[in-house]
């Protein structure tokens, strides 16, 4: 631009803004200038997270400057934080490629392949990173990271640790090794990472559930349902907390039942359909449980609510006009829900055997287990028949 006004001074000792020297000049010159104060403004924008306001000036300026890196970048992290990590990468290569990238742009280009489930490129970028900047703690906790999502464990731990020698209040690269321990099978050192980590972030639900998630591979129970209590307690929506929990409970039940001690089955499965309230199986089971007790009308509210969630299981159905009557039923009723009960559990083996030829469960336990709960209640046949 400077160059252009000395042409034009030397025509004439004054710049005509019609002289087309200088508007050639200017032309080509200003897509190679980025005003500092734009740069200036949009960073700011990113620091207060206005998004929108940052993005759209972001994209005003470059519609001027085709190409600027500087800009570029600015793009590839507004799209990082608004999780369009396509958008991100594409920006953030481009830019590496005019003007080159700063250790942030290379841990958030890295990042979003990572979130792209694109692990070899990811792998390449950290590699490269590691190699230029060997003290990036960040660099050496996403590179385990990344090996920790190709199985590659014994790659994770090293790097992991690495990234901990460089800086030991990592959190991040402290919640990644835990994982990679769990993952390997090395459950004891894994609980041992995630309790650091809570150290360093009391208030993390992601280590507390991997914590508890630990304690539940070494069959430490009690720990495991601190741990995911502890998550619901902050996070009651948590999906996957719910279902860990509740599978501990339908275990507890289940041992429970078979040692016939009832309150502590129907403690169990009322934990359970309060955990998963739309699974209809755990409403049947609590009120199985609570049938066994002698609390009748719980039972029924049970077995209605699961048929409400499931109204095709005629078992369930019978189950509740059976075992948990509200109304007084004639002898020919009873005959007739014992004949539909008879061919249901017929149809249930016939389905289950075409499944598998030799399930026990099918040739006889499942419908004969049914059926002496209707006789018992029906005080017609021994309960052993």
């Amino acid at each position: 631009a400077g160059a252009c006004l000395v042409m034009c001074r030397s025509k004439g000792g004054l710049v005509n803004p019609d002289d087309p020297c200088l508007t050639q000049g200017l032309s080509q010159a200003l897509p190679m200038v980025t005003d500092e104060h734009v740069l200036h403004q949009i960073n700011r924008l990113i620091e207060d997270n206005d998004l929108v306001a940052a993005e759209e000036c972001c994209r005003n300026a470059l519609d001027m400057h085709v190409g600027d890196g500087r800009l570029l970048r600015l793009k590839g992290i507004i799209s990082y934080r608004k999780a369009d990590f396509v958008s991100a990468i594409s920006c953030l290569a481009n830019a590496n490629a005019k003007h080159g990238l700063a250790v942030e742009g290379w841990i958030l280009l890295a990042d979003s392949f990572l979130k792209t489930a694109n692990y070899p490129r990811a792998l390449e970028v950290l590699h490269q990173l590691v190699e230029v900047s060997p003290s990036c703690a960040d660099g050496c906790g996403l590179l385990g990271l990344a090996y920790i999502k190709q199985a590659r464990y014994d790659e994770a731990i090293r790097y992991l640790r690495q990234a901990l020698l460089l800086d030991k209040d990592n959190f991040y690269a402290r919640l990644y090794l835990g994982a990679a321990y769990r993952e390997s099978g090395q459950h004891e050192y894994a609980v041992e990472q995630f309790h650091r980590a809570l150290e360093l972030q009391p208030d993390s639900l992601v280590a507390c559930f991997m914590l508890g998630a630990a304690y539940h591979a070494l069959d430490d129970i009690p720990m495991a349902i601190e741990c995911y209590e502890g998550v619901l307690k902050k996070s009651p929506e948590h999906k996957e907390c719910r279902k860990k929990l509740a599978a501990i409970y339908i275990s507890m039940g289940q041992d429970a039942e078979r040692k016939c001690d009832l309150m502590a089955t129907e403690k169990a499965f009322r934990r359970v359909a309060e955990l998963i309230p739309d699974e209809a199986i755990s409403h049947n089971n609590l009120g199985l449980s609570l049938w066994r007790m002698g609390r009748v009308d719980e039972a029924r509210n049970s077995y209605e609510t699961a048929l409400g969630l499931d109204g095709n299981n005629i078992l369930w159905q019978l189950r509740k006009d059976i075992l948990c009557p509200s109304v007084f039923r004639s002898r020919a009723e009873i005959d007739q829900i014992c004949r539909n009960l008879e061919n249901a559990v017929g149809q249930y083996a016939a389905m289950k055997l075409q499944e598998n030829p030799v399930d026990m469960a099918a040739t006889g336990i499942y419908p004969h287990y049914s059926l002496m709960y209707l006789y018992h209640n029906r005080n017609i046949r021994p309960i052993k028949e």
